[in-house]
């Protein structure tokens, strides 16, 4: 995992939710601003400043202490009214008591991990979200490029990738649609699943798949 402190370390990083991410808040939240939300793997902060407006209770975890610190940096030039906490540690154990949020933001963070913290990590996010609470989940798809020139530690499972939308991030998991619907549909009672992909023509047509999670 130290590879996401050097890069938080060391990289500018986006300031801005993705538009799934923004529509699954809307339509979740419909301007009711009462309910809390925790962001996994919230990194320096690019979807903060959105959930945080949108949630009276914003939360946050990352592994890197230094995206942590940025991400209150960021809070703390932009708003005064954060209520939230902001933890640094693992996924796969969650500091928070059971039903403590109607919603929870994974937005490529999850799929940074092996399957065994993968499914450890559901399991948190099942005694940690409400009832008729929501989990948003954005994982890579395996049919994206660059999978071939990483070293491959089980099914779906690489690190040291050397090209593809995972370089240089250390252990990345790509999922199938059907292996989606098991982990997810094992653990939660609702899960609705949506496929995107992006070609970059100038690079050889290569693909990017992305998976959006809804589970509840």
């Amino acid at each position: 995992m130290n590879i996401w402190e050097k890069t938080f370390r060391d990289k500018e990083w986006g300031k801005y939710p993705p538009e799934e991410l923004i529509r699954a808040v809307c339509e979740f939240t419909k301007g009711d601003k009462t309910k809390s939300v925790l962001e996994m793997g919230c990194g320096p902060g690019a979807n903060s400043l959105f959930l945080n407006e949108h949630f009276k209770s914003y939360s946050a975890i990352d592994f890197s202490e230094t995206a942590i610190e940025k991400l209150k940096s960021r809070l703390n030039l932009n708003i005064t009214n954060s209520t939230g906490e902001f933890k640094v540690a693992c996924f796969s154990s969650l500091p928070w008591e059971d039903n403590s949020f109607n919603f929870i933001c994974d937005n490529l963070a999850i799929t940074h991990n092996d399957l065994n913290t993968i499914k450890k990590t559901l399991s948190e996010v099942y005694r940690v979200l409400k009832e008729r609470g929501l989990f948003y989940s954005k994982v890579w798809g395996s049919s994206s490029y660059g999978l071939n020139t990483g070293e491959l530690i089980e099914e779906g499972t690489f690190t040291k990738l050397q090209d593809g939308p995972c370089k240089n991030y250390g252990i990345s998991h790509f999922f199938t649609y059907e292996e989606i619907r098991a982990l997810y549909g094992e653990i939660f009672k609702e899960i609705s699943v949506e496929k995107i992909q992006r070609t970059k023509l100038s690079q050889n047509e290569n693909i990017v798949e992305e998976f959006i999670i809804l589970a509840r």
